[in-house]
């Protein structure tokens, strides 16, 4: 409905890919996003731009039925219809499994997106509908499948504690408050359960590391004598490139008064 009004407005006309409802479209027709379990919600946010009344001109109105038609969607639809909702339907719990079928039988039926639609009790799932007409937006968490998604973040953790050496997550015990911001840093570093990664040969012509911790960063004073040497260098050069612009706009200034 915005890109709509920013057409009307702006008089450009806006492709229909930029739309909204057509990028909902296009990200449930994604390769693999179906096996997603929050891909019950994507369907819902296509749902809303499809069926959803807004109110134009003091009337209101349904754009889903021209949406449904457009040329450059109707693919997309009938992948999404005919292929994609199947064979989801077909590997999921029964309970989102009707959900699928529901929505696969909305999109079949454009005439649910007129405004003077009232045959709600034909279809599955009817109270969805009902939701979207009254501008109620809550989310359909019922259909997504939670504990898949809490596998998928566990996994996620133990990929990431493996790859960051860590002895585990499990955060520790609290301890007793601290005067300071340096030593609660410290704290964190004693209680820190990581271990170090693998130690790799150096070669005898590289500088070697300067050892840091994260109390280091509270002392201004230590972390710039570690690097004096190169912000003397950076100091030097930023002094060249002045000097170089002053003396370039001297003569600069010096052409002009001879033009």
């Amino acid at each position: 409905m915005l890109d709509i009004k920013a057409a009307s407005k702006s008089h450009l006309t806006i492709p229909i890919e930029r739309l909204h409802f057509h990028r909902w479209l296009q990200f449930a027709c994604t390769d693999g996003i179906a096996e997603h379990p929050v891909f019950p919600l994507i369907l819902q946010n296509l749902a809303i731009h499809l069926y959803s009344r807004k109110t134009y001109l003091a009337a209101k109105v349904c754009y889903g039925e021209k949406y449904l038609r457009n040329p450059v969607s109707q693919p997309l639809f009938e992948q999404l219809r005919t292929r994609i909702l199947p064979q989801t339907e077909h590997r999921s719990a029964k309970n989102v499994a009707l959900f699928y079928k529901a929505f696969a039988q909305w999109l079949s039926n454009p005439s649910i997106c007129s405004s003077s639609f009232r045959s709600y009790d034909d279809y599955l799932l009817d109270h969805l509908l009902q939701f979207i007409v009254a501008n109620d937006f809550h989310i359909w968490i019922e259909y997504v499948d939670l504990e898949q998604l809490r596998a998928q973040l566990v996994t996620g953790q133990k990929v990431y504690i493996s790859a960051c050496h860590l002895g585990s997550i499990t955060p520790p015990a609290s301890a007793a408050s601290t005067e300071n911001l340096t030593q609660l840093i410290s704290k964190f570093s004693k209680q820190n359960k990581a271990q170090p990664s693998p130690l790799t040969p150096l070669h005898p012509n590289l500088p070697r590391e300067i050892a840091l911790d994260l109390s280091d960063a509270c002392d201004s004073r230590r972390c710039l004598s570690l690097f004096a040497s190169q912000l003397k260098e950076i100091n030097e050069g930023a002094r060249f490139v002045c000097c170089f612009l002053i003396d370039m706009i001297f003569q600069l200034r010096v052409v002009s008064v001879l033009l």
